[in-house]
């Protein structure tokens, strides 16, 4: 990805909170947001102004994603590895006052002035810490509480689960079912089974979720290489909502989409082969039937937690939330792909073993390409976020 597109992206992840939470107090923010230290693959810079934050979410609010990419300052902070000294001093304070977190220990040597802010990142702190083993005895399990968002579309989860093998052609392959659900109602937004357990598909079910129930303040979502990579960001950047990634090995607060599978294995899929036994099950029958059972069975079901059906408490809720949406044909170009060329000295760039051609005007200039993933022949020029032409397919 552009290494301006990665900055924006990474503004984007700072500002959100303040776009989708009206409870947050922006200066007291801002604030806190100042006081931390980043470590950035794309920029040297480590901390940054509340000023610098309002800026950015004037562009954001007033220009779009684009207004976001910019140039990178240098920072002057110098970073330095713990040292002997410094490590021995670290054990004796774990040791001594029983810290239970690394975020307390670091803000605490900070305080001390022991450390300097920009002395070491609190990743080097942690890896240092959890390298010699120091916290092992003192870190305690977090307490878990069960939650649940006041309203619909402040949260909703996603996760794949593996499903059953099917024809295609004579072969058998096997299906992976990708669901998105809404936290507060339970409503499975959108479920589909697919041959492949991809980033398309998980663009897809998003895509079909946005059209049917809006966009979601945040989307929860394991660490897996899917949920983290450039796409499903620029996703979110685009539509405006967070992307919320769960702690490694930390299964527990994925626990409501979790159950949405267990019913899935324990009540659809049974039936489904119940049904068709014996039959040439291709992934097209496989869904036809999913989609009847998840309107039908699931989502017009009560619920044995809310005491309702989900799609009913979910529109209850819908007179108290004002639900943002995005028109029809606006869609598909918010999940277009992006990529960047430089145009030939014959007006044309090469993407995918094909050239396309472009205004000569545009001759050695680096462009932006647009692309519908499932139908990645047809590619579109971008300025400033706003499509200018189609590029023609010469060969």
């Amino acid at each position: 990805m552009d290494k301006s597109m990665e900055f924006a992206l990474f503004k984007f992840q700072l500002i959100a909170p303040i776009l989708n939470d009206k409870k947050i107090v922006q200066k007291k923010y801002f604030k806190d947001m100042s006081e931390k230290t980043f470590n950035l693959s794309f920029t040297k810079q480590t901390k940054f102004s509340p000023t610098t934050f309002k800026k950015w979410l004037y562009l954001y609010k007033k220009y779009g994603l684009d207004a976001l990419k910019g140039t990178y300052r240098k920072d002057k902070g110098k970073t330095r590895v713990i040292n002997d000294e410094l490590k021995e001093k670290i054990k004796h304070l774990v040791n001594e006052y029983n810290f239970k977190t690394v975020t307390n220990l670091y803000e605490y040597l900070i305080q001390q002035e022991i450390i300097y802010e920009n002395d070491f990142t609190y990743a080097t702190l942690n890896t240092f810490l959890k390298n010699s083993n120091i916290f092992n005895s003192s870190i305690q399990k977090k307490p878990r509480k069960a939650f649940e968002m006041p309203h619909i579309n402040m949260l909703w989860m996603t996760d794949f689960m593996y499903g059953p093998y099917v024809y295609s052609g004579k072969s058998k392959i096997r299906t992976y079912l990708c669901a998105i659900i809404d936290d507060y109602s339970r409503v499975v937004v959108y479920a589909q089974f697919f041959s492949a357990q991809s980033v398309k598909s998980l663009e897809h079910s998003l895509k079909n979720a946005v059209s049917k129930f809006g966009i979601p303040n945040k989307l929860y979502c394991d660490n897996a290489s899917i949920f983290t990579g450039g796409y499903l960001q620029l996703i979110s950047a685009r539509l405006g909502f967070i992307i919320i990634h769960s702690e490694v090995h930390d299964a527990p607060p994925r626990g409501k989409i979790e159950r949405v599978f267990r019913t899935v294995r324990d009540r659809f899929i049974p039936q489904f082969f119940i049904k068709y036994k014996d039959k040439h099950i291709t992934l097209d029958v496989l869904n036809e039937y999913f989609f009847s059972w998840l309107h039908n069975d699931y989502n017009n079901k009560v619920h044995s937690s809310i005491k309702e059906t989900p799609l009913n408490r979910y529109f209850k809720d819908s007179d108290n939330t004002k639900i943002r949406r995005i028109a029809e044909n606006r869609i598909d170009q918010m999940f277009y792909h992006t990529i960047y060329r430089r145009v030939n000295n014959d007006a044309t760039i090469a993407y995918k073993n094909s050239l396309y051609e472009l205004p000569a005007k545009y001759i050695g200039a680096k462009i932006e390409i647009r692309f519908d993933p499932f139908n990645d022949d047809i590619l579109y020029l971008y300025q400033d976020d706003k499509q200018i032409l189609q590029l023609k397919k010469i060969k």
